[in-house]
């Protein structure tokens, strides 16, 4: 079975600094063909530095969350495609690499802390000893933390686009502080 690559304009492979060869195709414009290397760091370039594609879309979503119903339709629509999908069993095998979220002492940090609505933990280490020991994030903040951190079931800890171990508070602090803010 061959293998579809990934092709981009020569102004993406220019831009990007890439060698591409020429593809070519039948009837079409000259496309560049990128093995896997490249399309990987091709894939972190465009994640790091992605524009807001259609800003018109962002707006119109600020626009509508400001009415009540139509935020009610939302909430409803995602509660039934919840169903549809069965994420209820999906859930459960997701959360079987994490022991942790059936603990008592994970469950209850919000209310134990009065953590603000809008606000969420994130935590630097899932061991026992630093469960209540995390960082307070806006929901926005947190989504985009998590977009450059893999986690080490192994461990318990994050690990960075590098490759390096946040095994300390102060390492996971300074690396969203770089990354994200």
């Amino acid at each position: 079975m061959k293998k579809k690559q990934k092709r981009l304009s020569k102004l993406e492979a220019l831009c990007l600094g890439f060698e591409a060869k020429p593809n070519d195709g039948e009837g079409r414009p000259a496309k560049y063909s990128l093995n896997e290397e490249q399309i990987n760091e091709y894939n972190r370039i465009k994640s790091v530095s992605k524009p807001v594609i259609k800003p018109k879309t962002a707006k119109k979503v600020v626009l509508k969350t400001e009415k009540p119903l139509w935020v009610e339709k939302q909430r409803a629509r995602h509660r039934e495609k919840y169903q549809r999908l069965n994420y209820v069993e999906k859930q459960k095998d997701w959360n079987k690499d994490k022991p942790w979220t059936k603990t008592g002492k994970y469950k209850n940090l919000h209310r134990k802390f009065g953590v603000n609505k809008g606000s969420e933990i994130h935590h630097w280490s899932y061991k026992d000893e630093n469960l209540e020991d995390f960082f307070v994030l806006t929901t926005k903040v947190h989504k985009n933390c998590h977009r450059f951190l893999t986690f080490n079931f192994e461990t318990l800890h994050f690990i960075g686009v590098n490759g390096e171990v946040l095994d300390t508070k102060e390492k996971h602090k300074n690396y969203i502080q770089v990354y994200i803010q």
